[in-house]
């Protein structure tokens, strides 16, 4: 829990600073540059934050945005507490280890202005994910037959996820800094019964980190400060997804907290760059599903096995954002972030992270 509180310790830190007005900077056009388009209604003065950031901003009366993004990442063997596992140590308790996974979330997301201060959105989204077990070729389990057994078991899933609606609302904004908070609903539109091929047969219940979506209902507060420096912008969000009820089939995720930092520094009208630190906790699963906790199952594959989540995971991004000064694109903003972990502690045996990258656009009218 250290990185968190001193995530919260910055933000505290700079919401005190914040109270005393600062001169808003003026930021600089080279010359011979085409300033027509920078307008506040194309919004360049809000190219700054990275894509990882959700509900930090409003739009004014009337205006919206549409946009879609893409989120990869990478898993690559696995890992206990904060120590990495060889295959041959997850083999000492289970028949089957983490190799490399690759997780993909698409998402559409839509803002309208209701007033200068309230913001409506919504949010939908389509999961795949490709994971690939590696398997102990001596291991034995009574009532099967391991002879043959291929080194290695990959199962590819996709779905449509979870579902949010929400609204963001700014409380004021004083001198060169903005106070933000938003609300959002989790509505549980992706599937927890995916099935595929297991060590146990065909059509069985994959386990919990193949499933497209939770299951439950959930609120989504927030709250975001940002500050314009003379050189940079400045920005801290603390954002949680708490769940409201056990699903159908018998289990909760576990509650989250993401925490993050970032420095943006605009080089010019139509580009900036972003340094993004991200901190994300997140809680255990608690209950069952009875179709993956059977215990051939969960003595197999550890990610059947719930006390096998949830965890710490520390993260550094950049991030680049565009938008090009052409009069046809001038409202589209494309935007990237890439970044690994510095620091991660699971509970149990779990797969590890390896890498994420992000990219995507919005469309903004005023």
């Amino acid at each position: 829990m250290k990185p968190i509180l001193i995530i919260l310790w910055v933000c505290c830190f700079m919401a005190a600073q914040f109270t005393t007005a600062a001169p808003k900077r003026e930021r600089t056009v080279p010359a011979g540059s085409d300033t027509s388009a920078c307008t506040p209604a194309c919004g360049c003065g809000d190219i700054t934050s990275p894509l990882g950031i959700s509900s930090d901003h409003v739009h004014d009366k009337g205006g919206w945005m549409a946009g879609y993004s893409l989120m990869s990442m990478s898993m690559n063997g696995a890992a206990t507490g904060s120590r990495q596992l060889s295959d041959a140590q997850v083999y000492k308790q289970y028949m089957m280890a983490p190799g490399q996974m690759k997780m993909q979330m698409h998402m559409l997301m839509m803002m309208y202005g209701i007033s200068d201060r309230l913001t409506i959105m919504g949010m939908a989204g389509f999961n795949a994910c490709d994971m690939n077990m590696n398997m102990d070729q001596g291991a034995s389990m009574p009532g099967m037959n391991m002879a043959g057994m291929p080194s290695s078991m990959n199962t590819m899933i996709s779905g449509v996820g979870d579902s949010r609606i929400g609204v963001v609302y700014r409380f004021v904004s004083v001198g060169a800094s903005t106070f933000t908070g938003s609300l959002g609903l989790n509505i549980p539109t992706g599937s927890i019964k995916q099935n595929g091929t297991t060590l146990l047969g065909d059509n069985q219940r994959l386990d919990y980190m193949m499933q497209t979506g939770s299951g439950s209902f959930g609120i989504i507060p927030g709250l975001t400060v940002t500050h314009s420096l003379r050189l940079f912008d400045l920005g801290a969000q603390l954002q949680a997804i708490m769940y409201l009820n056990d699903n159908s089939e018998g289990y909760r995720l576990g509650n989250s907290m993401q925490a993050d930092i970032w420095a943006a520094h605009t080089l010019s009208p139509w580009l900036s760059c972003s340094l993004r630190t991200n901190v994300n906790v997140c809680g255990r699963i608690s209950g069952q599903d009875p179709q993956i906790a059977i215990p051939m199952n969960m003595a197999m594959d550890p990610g059947a096995d719930t006390h096998n989540s949830g965890g710490t995971v520390v993260s550094l991004l950049v991030g680049a954002n565009v938008r090009l000064p052409h009069p046809l694109l001038r409202k589209f903003t494309f935007q990237v972030e890439a970044g690994a972990p510095v620091y991660q502690y699971v509970n149990g045996t779990q797969a590890r992270q390896h890498f994420a990258f992000l990219a995507g656009f919005k469309y903004s009218i005023r």
